[in-house]
């Protein structure tokens, strides 16, 4: 038996060539039974060998199940690497297959091919379509969850929807249709999960500070009514739109809106019960200084009474504010509820009106309140009081906490997001939310002065506060008074905040391939005393990732308490060498002369690509149709083809048109919107933009690194090909370093030909490591006739948008009436 095994046994591994093949794992009720999922106390609950799968494969077995049936199939073993052990000493592992998966591996037993083992498994990628039921024809890409039994995890969907029909014959030349899903892809570049996880994670949080620093919270108001609004169109966009119903889970969308209005409405009305909490101090402080110049008039026999009542006067005070703050959440409420469909950006403007109809509407039954009160007091004492003449020269009393002149330095950042780093809120205009509450209360002084009535009637008139705010609160159409409509999508602009400077502006400049390549700095500000913040804001979400760092220059004549001296942007003071170095102070007149991009980021637009949008996000795409209701809500944006019932009094707009009115009632079909024109085609006229060259002047060094030598290259990496000069003609080397070889200067030999991508730097070195530079680029403003000249060349030309003073962000909608 032995001889016969050696001379004539012959198809297995080791003996004969190696056998590989490629396969199909097959419908998971085929093998499953193989692996319990638990643990037994015995074997017997086993029906088989644990992880065993039945594959079909390529070339050994017909593609059609029905002539030869999954059961039949051989059973075949998981290879594992010797790291995952093989289930003895207590080491072991878990193969992680599911059916519908394409694996390889080898026959054990040659070309008998009865013992297939898996060796490895073939992931799919972003362009694969999945059927969502088996097929009854092999090698087909099928679901690997079990049909209508499991959960899809939402990184598994995809976010964008493909419904095609997938046709293949079988062997007996019959069809199978089945629809085709996007549903699961193991390499798939856009998921839910992803999608949400970005939403989440670009979230802003309001950073909080001291009541000095922040009499009112608008800011953290703005945030949560921003907020409100895009989850509301989140919300409703999961009835229709794929990619939100993938990454978002909302079962039932109105009783999830109201979830959210509920929360929203109880964290604004917290920060407006601080408010009226002051106001009440203020209020009952005024009062009671009013009333101490009438215990003066009084006589001794009377004062007794006078100061009963003013205690009485106090307690019913208290009650007014009780009643307010109690009725305040059912104001917001009411207030955000008719706001929130007629909001596609929500401005400081739209939060200082909102605070103050709400602070106006309190403040009216304050007053009420306050002139039943001291009628109430001057019945007891038997006289009449006079509430110092003014009522509107009360309310600003009340409000002077609000604009109080003297302020200590406060942080300039106010929000943060984990996506998005910190940020500042758009700054608001206190004294304009004292003048909404003046107005907005004033329009009642009359019948206030002349109101002499129980506190029961003033404390009974605060049910009618809901409705008249929200009569008062005017979100009137296309931006009048405040700009609450979808905006244009175009380039990021850029703000600088921090520092102890200001006055700093500048237009951000874009290359052809959506990266961040610098800025052009207009007015270079002033009073800085370290480089402030830099931070880039893009209104429609379209880039993100971009990073710059300010470069400031100071006065030449500028000299610090230690005797430094300053050269550009490097601040450089005490001695030298081994005697030490003293840091620089006390220096404030910095200006912001250049914007150095560490991380150019991607997908920003340099012209206006026909969306619209605001507060972060795209509202409608170039090739939807918006529509605003006469009453000042929109709809969500209609894609080609849909149905839209208008009315008279609705403005519509159709991709690449102005909005129109509509004039009778009318249903229309959404139109398709063509091919997408070039973002070229959307740049603004010469009168609103500039052409540029841009050169490299200087490389920065972010990071010196050590052991470096002078000598040292740096070479280009970019995204454009220069097939005649791979460096683009830019020479550049490191000229000095300091004892450890860290660079301290770098010259620049030849600035190279004009970039139109964002150029990485490295050093060339033997010796060098950890450096990390950045480009300072020249910023060359060309004539027209320059222009001319590179456009009959075909040499590309880099236009920057002017954004600063010249085009202010365009409303689609602001229509005037």
């Amino acid at each position: 038996m032995t001889v016969e095994q050696g001379l004539f046994k012959r198809h297995f591994v080791g003996r004969d060539n190696f056998i590989w093949w490629l396969g199909q794992i097959v419908d998971e009720t085929k093998w499953s039974a193989n692996i319990p999922g638990y643990r037994t106390p015995t074997t017997e609950a086993h029906k088989g060998f644990e992880y065993r799968y039945k594959v079909r494969i390529m070339g050994y077995h017909t593609g059609s199940p029905s002539d030869l049936s999954d059961d039949d199939l051989p059973w075949a073993s998981v290879m594992y690497p010797v790291t995952a052990g093989a289930g003895t000493g207590g080491s072991s592992s878990t193969p992680n297959l599911r059916q519908g998966n394409f694996v390889y591996g080898f026959f054990l037993d040659g070309e008998d091919a009865q013992q297939p083992i898996i060796m490895g498994v073939l992931g799919y990628n972003q362009y694969t379509q999945v059927l969502n039921n088996i097929p009854d024809t092999g090698f087909t890409p099928f679901q690997g969850y079990k049909f209508n039994e499991e959960t899809i995890a939402r990184y598994s969907l995809r976010s964008y929807k493909e419904n095609s029909a997938a046709t293949q014959d079988d062997t007996q030349g019959s069809s199978n249709n089945s629809t085709n899903q996007s549903t699961v892809g193991d390499n798939a570049l856009a998921d839910g999960a992803s999608d949400q996880q970005k939403k989440e994670g670009q979230k802003r949080r309001s950073i909080p500070a001291t009541s000095i620093c922040e009499p009112q919270p608008l800011g953290q108001i703005q945030l949560d009514i921003l907020q409100l609004v895009k989850d509301v169109e989140e919300a409703r966009k999961s009835l229709t739109d794929w990619k939100t119903k993938v990454s978002t889970k909302i079962d039932d969308v109105q009783r999830w809106i109201e979830d959210k209005i509920k929360f929203v409405s109880d964290k604004v009305s917290q920060g407006i019960e601080w408010i009226i909490a002051k106001i009440e101090e203020n209020t009952i402080k005024r009062v009671n200084d009013a009333l101490k110049n009438t215990y003066n008039l009084l006589f001794p026999s009377e004062r007794p009474n006078l100061k009963a009542a003013v205690e009485t006067a106090n307690d019913l005070l208290a009650c007014i504010f009780k009643k307010i703050m109690k009725n305040l959440y059912s104001l917001v409420s009411k207030l955000l509820i008719s706001i929130v469909d007629k909001l596609v950006n929500v401005t400081s403007c739209l939060i200082n009106q909102f605070v103050g109809v709400l602070l106006g509407s309190i403040l009216n039954d304050i007053l009420s309140g306050v002139t039943s009160v001291l009628g109430t007091i001057g019945n007891i004492v038997g006289t009449a009081i006079d509430f110092a003449g003014d009522i509107l020269g009360f309310i600003a009393d009340i409000f002077s906490w609000l604009t109080c002149d003297t302020k200590p330095d406060c942080p300039e950042i106010d929000s943060w997001s984990p996506w998005d780093g910190v940020e500042k809120t758009a700054s608001f205009d206190v004294q304009g939310l004292v003048n909404q509450v003046t107005n907005f209360a004033g329009n009642i002084t009359d019948q206030v002065q002349g109101a002499v009535g129980a506190v029961e009637g003033a404390v009974g008139s605060i049910r009618g506060t809901v409705e008249n705010a929200v009569n008062g609160f005017d979100v009137s159409p296309f931006g009048f008074p405040c700009d609450v409509g979808p905006f244009r999508c175009g380039p990021p602009v850029i703000d600088f905040y921090g520092g102890e400077g200001s006055g700093v502006t500048g237009n951000v400049i874009i290359g052809f391939t959506g990266e961040i390549l610098g800025v052009d700095i207009i007015t270079e500000g002033g009073g800085f005393s370290e480089p402030p913040f830099v931070k880039f804001k893009d209104n429609c979400g379209k880039g993100s990732g971009a990073v710059g760092r300010a470069i400031l220059e100071y006065d030449p004549d500028a000299k610090n308490t230690s005797g430094g001296v300053l050269s550009n942007d490097t601040v450089i003071g005490g001695a030298s060498g081994k005697e030490g170095c003293v840091p620089v102070s006390g220096l404030k007149n910095g200006r912001v002369v250049a914007v150095v991009i560490e991380e150019p980021g991607k997908d920003y637009l340099y012209g206006y690509d026909g969306s619209e949008g605001g507060g972060g996000r795209t509202f409608a795409n170039y090739c939807e149709t918006m529509v605003r209701r006469s009453s000042g809500c929109y709809d969500l944006p209609y894609v080609s083809g849909e149905i839209i019932n208008l009315n008279v009094g609705d403005w519509i707009k159709y991709p690449n048109s102005t909005a129109i009115q509509v004039t009778e009632p009318q249903t229309v079909t959404a139109p398709s919107c063509g091919a997408l024109p070039p973002i070229t085609e959307s740049i603004p006229t010469d009168a609103q933009s500039y052409s540029i060259d841009l050169t490299i002047e200087r490389a920065v060094v972010l990071d010196p690194g050590f052991n470096y030598q002078p000598g040292d290259r740096i070479e280009v990496i970019s995204e454009e090909e220069f097939p005649s000069n791979p460096n683009n003609g830019f020479v550049a080397e490191v000229s000095t370093v300091d004892p450890n070889g860290s660079i301290r200067e770098i010259a620049i030999i030849n600035p190279g030909s004009p970039f139109f991508s964002y150029p990485r730097l490295i050093v060339r070195s033997e010796t060098g490591f950890n450096a990390k530079l950045a480009p300072k680029f020249r910023i060359a403003r060309l004539t027209p006739e320059e222009v001319q000249r590179k456009q009959e060349a075909s040499v590309n030309v880099i236009k920057v948008i002017d954004c600063v003073g010249k085009i202010p962000p365009k409303q689609e909608f602001q229509i005037t009436p």
